[in-house]
């Protein structure tokens, strides 16, 4: 007798977990389509598995590229280290002024 394939639930919606549901619901799905053996594997369940990756790509693809952000808080702590550079200067250039009057 054929393992049962693998049931289907509403795919979630962050890309980790869907990721992770996905991978689970292939291994099952492979499993069930090595104990088939010659038997056809059903249209609505490989339809099930295509839409399923292609959406995960989709989430995927339109996720924010990481390395463009690292470079974006990178900047922006270089520009806040130079702008403390240059309060701490005008500071001493002020208390400079205010000792030599």
């Amino acid at each position: 007798m054929a393992t049962p394939w693998p049931q289907v639930a509403a795919w979630p919606n962050d890309p980790r977990e869907h990721a992770a549901y996905l991978s689970d619901y292939l291994r099952k799905a492979l499993v069930c389509i090595d104990s088939a053996e010659d038997q056809p594997v059903p249209k609505p369940l490989v339809k099930t598995m295509v839409a399923a990756m292609s959406v995960l790509i989709s989430k995927f693809q339109n996720t924010p590229d990481l390395s463009a952000v690292v470079q974006a808080i990178t900047t922006i702590q270089s520009d806040l280290k130079t702008t403390a550079e240059t309060v701490q200067i005008h500071g001493d250039q002020k208390n400079r002024v205010w000792i030599t009057v």
